[in-house]
C-alpha cells in the first residue's frame, strides 16, 4: 500500500478471514509516495507485521490484495486483487495525463498480460471504465458491491451515539467534506469550513470537517490544524482523518461536498447532499459521480449559506441502485472471491459487517460570540429574550443595538476583548464578593464592557452591570446566555433592577432565571 485512504480501504475488507487459522495477514508498504510518510508507523501500532517493500516483492504469497495501482505491483510474487480507495474509479489519475485513478494501463498491464487477478467494482456500471481503459482486464473484473458502504448502511442504528460524540444532539449536523488535489472543496474553497461555522446559528447548528487523509498526509497535521484555527476556535469540529468520517456521514443531517467518494457515500445513504465543488476535469465523463454531481444543489457563493442549508433535500430513495450493487451482501462476495483466489473454502457462518467506532473527536466551544437578540413584553418584572448566537469570526460593529459581542474572559484576541459587551467567567468564584471584585477590574479593564457574569461556588450567577449595580440569577442558565440576555434588555431600555424573572429562549429550548439581591 502507499496511501492511507488504500490502508482504509483494505481494513474494510480483511474481517473476511477473522477466525480463520489458516490464513496469516503480512503488510508492507511501497514507500514512493509523499503520502505513504507514517503507514508503517500505522501499522506497527495496529499490532500488525510489516515487511520491507524490498523483501515482500522477492517472498512467494498465496495472495496479494491492495487498493491502489501505484508501484511495482507486478513484482508481487502472488495473485493480486485490487479494489478501488473510493466508491470507484471515476477520476482521472494527477501525474498521468489521460489516466484514470486506480486503473492505469501503465501500470495493470506488463508485457501484454494483466498484472491483477481480479479487479474489485462496486457496480456494473463501472465496468464500462474498465472496458475503456483496456479490454484485457474487464474479464478480471468482479462486482462485488462496497463493503464500505455496507460498513455506512449498518451503522445507522448508532446515529444517535455518533451525533453526542460530535457534539450535535439536539442541532442540525453540517459535515463538509473534501477529498484532495487542486479541484477538491478545501483546494478551491479553503475559507469554506470557516464561512459555513460562522453563518449558521451556533445553538441550532454543529459544522464538521472531514479531509482527505491525503491532505493530512502531504501537509502534516500542525499544519492543517494551523490553517483551520480560527474555525476550531469557533467551533468546528474536525474529523482526525484515521477514523470517524463514515461516522460523521451517519450522523450528518446536511453533508457539503465535493467529487470524492463520500458525496456518493452520503447520497446513497440518505443525506441531503450539497455540492461547494465538483471536480470540473478531474471527473471521468460518465462515471457515478459525473452522474451525480449533475443532479444535485449546488452551493453558491453570491446566496446567504443557511438558507442553502435549509432548502437541502436527499434525492430519491432508489439512487443507492445506481451507485452500490449486492447492497447488505457485498462482504459475503468479496469472502467466496478471495477464498476463491486463495483455493480454499470460506469459514463457515456469514462475514461479518461491523458499524463503524464511535469517534473521538474534540468538540469546540466558541470563546466569542455575536449575538442577535430580540425582547418580548415586561411585565411585573418578568421578560422573555430570544438569543440566536452566531461564532464571532469577523469584528461586527454593525447594528449594535440588534447585535452584540459576548466572550468569555480566556478570549486573547484584543480585537474581541476591546468590543465585547458582555463578559463572563470560566472560573466559578468562592464568594459574591470575590465574583464582584473580578467583574470591578474587568469594567476598568475593558471600556465597552456593561455586563459581567461570574458563575458562584455554591450555586448560582453573580450579574454586574456597568453603573447599575449587581443580583444574583438563581437557575439552570449558563453565564453567557445570562450574560446575553441582561444585554439585550439594557439596550432597550430596562434596567437590571426592573428584572425579577427572565426567561431565555435559544436554539430549541428555553431556560428561566430568578434575579435576587446579592
Amino acid at each position: 500500500m502507499r496511501s492511507p485512504a488504500a490502508l482504509h480501504r483494505l481494513m474494510d475488507v480483511l474481517p473476511v478471514f477473522e477466525g480463520d487459522p489458516r490464513v496469516e495477514l503480512v503488510f508492507t508498504v511501497d514507500g514512493g509516495s509523499w503520502f505513504s510518510d507514517r503507514l508503517g508507523s500505522r501499522l506497527r501500532e495496529r499490532g500488525a507485521v510489516l515487511l520491507p517493500w524490498g523483501e515482500a516483492v522477492e517472498h512467494p504469497f498465496d495472495l496479494a490484495l491492495a487498493a491502489s495501482d501505484n508501484g511495482d505491483l507486478h513484482r508481487l510474487a502472488a495473485p493480486l486483487v485490487l479494489f478501488p480507495h473510493g466508491v470507484g474509479y471515476q477520476r482521472f489519475a494527477a501525474h498521468e495525463a489521460g489516466a484514470v485513478s486506480g486503473l492505469r494501463r501503465s501500470t495493470l498491464v506488463r508485457d501484454g498480460r494483466a498484472v491483477p487477478s481480479r479487479i474489485v467494482v462496486g457496480h456494473p456500471g463501472q465496468l464500462d471504465v474498465i472496458r475503456a481503459v483496456e479490454p484485457l482486464l474487464l474479464p478480471r473484473a468482479v462486482v462485488a458491491g462496497d463493503p464500505c458502504f455496507d460498513r455506512i448502511r449498518l451503522s445507522g442504528r448508532l446515529r444517535d451515539r455518533y451525533r453526542a460524540a460530535l457534539g450535535a444532539t439536539g442541532k442540525r449536523l453540517v459535515v463538509l467534506c473534501s477529498t484532495w488535489g487542486p479541484h477538491s472543496l478545501y483546494g478551491r474553497q479553503p475559507g469554506l469550513p470557516a464561512r459555513v461555522v460562522g453563518a449558521v446559528a451556533a445553538d441550532l447548528n454543529r459544522v464538521a470537517l472531514v479531509l482527505h487523509p491525503n491532505v493530512w498526509a502531504k501537509h502534516g497535521p500542525l499544519q492543517v490544524r494551523a490553517w483551520l484555527r480560527p474555525a476550531i476556535e469557533s467551533g468546528l469540529v474536525v474529523v482526525p482523518p484515521e477514523e470517524g468520517w463514515r461516522a460523521a456521514l451517519v450522523a450528518a443531517d446536511v453533508v457539503v461536498s465535493d467529487h470524492g467518494s463520500l458525496t456518493s457515500y452520503a447520497a446513497g445513504a440518505g443525506v441531503a447532499v450539497v455540492l461547494a465543488e465538483d471536480g470540473g476535469p478531474e471527473v471521468v465523463p460518465g462515471s457515478p459521480i459525473d452522474r451525480l454531481r449533475g443532479r444535485l444543489a449546488r452551493l453558491r457563493p453570491d446566496l446567504p449559506v443557511t438558507g442553502q442549508l435549509d432548502s437541502a433535500a436527499p434525492l430519491e430513495a432508489g439512487i443507492a441502485d445506481a451507485l452500490f450493487a449486492f447492497r447488505g451482501r457485498s462482504m459475503e462476495r468479496v469472502r467466496a472471491m478471495v477464498y476463491g483466489e486463495l483455493g480454499v473454502r470460506p469459514p463457515r457462518g456469514p462475514a461479518r459487517v461491523r458499524p463503524a467506532p464511535v469517534p473521538e473527536v474534540d468538540v469546540p466551544t466558541p470563546t466569542a460570540y455575536s449575538v442577535r437578540s430580540s425582547l418580548g413584553p415586561v411585565e411585573d418584572g418578568r421578560a422573555t429574550v430570544e438569543l440566536t448566537r452566531f461564532p464571532a469570526l469577523t469584528y461586527d460593529e454593525d447594528q449594535p443595538h440588534a447585535r452584540h459581542l459576548a466572550a468569555d474572559d480566556t478570549e486573547v484576541d484584543p480585537g474581541w476583548a476591546e468590543r465585547a459587551a458582555v463578559v463572563w467567567s470560566t472560573a466559578r468564584h468562592a464568594s459574591t464578593a470575590r465574583a464582584g471584585e473580578w467583574a470591578a477590574a474587568a469594567f476598568a479593564g475593558l471600556p465597552a464592557l456593561r455586563v459581567a457574569v461570574a458563575a458562584l461556588r455554591h450555586g448560582g450567577l453573580l450579574v454586574a452591570v456597568r453603573g447599575g449595580g449587581a443580583v444574583v440569577a438563581a437557575g439552570p442558565a449558563d453565564a453567557s446566555l445570562v450574560g446575553s440576555a441582561v444585554q439585550c434588555c439594557l439596550a432597550r431600555g430596562v434596567a437590571l433592577d426592573r428584572l425579577r424573572r427572565l426567561t431565555i429562549v435559544v436554539g430549541s429550548g428555553s431556560t428561566t432565571v430568578r434575579f435576587h439581591a446579592r
